[in-house]
C-alpha cells in the first residue's frame, strides 16, 4: 500500500470512529434537549406542551408570522402546528390577526404575557448553561458555538437538497 493510500484509509477510519462518536454525542444532546424544552414549557404554564414552547419561543425571537412560516420553519404537520398555536391562543400567549397583505391568511404573534414568561423561561435557562459552561475557557464556549452552527449549516443545506431531489421525482 503507498504512502498516500495509507494516509487516506487513516483518515477514513478516524472520520467513521469520529462520526460514530458524534453521533452518540447528539443522541445525548436530543435527549436533553427534550428535557430542556420540557422544563421550559413547564417554566411557562404547566399546561404548555414542549412543542408549542419551541413555536412561542420562535414568535418571540422572529417576531410575528404566518402559521405557513412555522410549518416550514420546524418542517412539521400544518395540523400539529395549528393545534400548537390553538394551546398557545388559549393559554393567552399568542393572538391571531388577518393578514394585511392577503386576508384569508393570518398573523401569528405572541402576547405580552406570552413574550414575558417566554424571555423569563429562556433567561433561567441561559443563567444555567452558563453556570454549566463556567469553567470552560471563552475559547471553547466560541467553538462549540461556530461547530454547532457550522453542523446545523451542513444539515440544513442537505435537508434542502433532499426536498429539491424530492421535487424532482415527483
Amino acid at each position: 500500500m503507498t504512502r498516500r493510500l495509507a494516509t487516506v484509509a487513516l483518515m477514513d477510519e478516524r472520520t467513521e470512529s469520529g462520526v460514530g462518536r458524534i453521533q452518540a454525542e447528539i443522541a445525548v444532546l436530543f435527549r436533553r434537549t427534550r428535557v430542556y424544552f420540557r422544563d421550559a414549557a413547564s417554566d411557562v404554564h404547566p399546561d404548555l406542551q414542549p412543542a408549542a414552547y419551541a413555536v412561542l419561543v420562535r414568535l418571540v425571537v422572529d417576531g410575528p408570522m404566518r402559521a405557513s412560516t412555522i410549518v416550514d420553519y420546524f418542517a412539521a404537520d400544518k395540523g400539529a402546528v395549528s393545534r400548537q398555536v390553538a394551546q398557545l391562543e388559549g393559554l393567552g400567549f399568542v393572538r391571531r390577526d388577518a393578514d394585511p397583505q392577503d386576508g384569508r391568511a393570518q398573523i401569528i404573534e405572541a402576547t405580552p404575557i406570552g413574550v414575558r414568561r417566554c424571555r423569563a423561561a429562556r433567561e433561567r435557562n441561559q443563567r444555567a448553561m452558563r453556570d454549566q459552561l463556567g469553567n470552560w475557557d471563552p475559547s471553547e464556549v466560541a467553538m462549540l458555538g461556530d461547530l454547532l452552527h457550522k453542523f446545523n449549516t451542513t444539515a440544513a443545506d442537505v435537508a434542502r437538497e433532499r426536498i429539491d431531489e424530492t421535487d424532482v421525482k415527483a
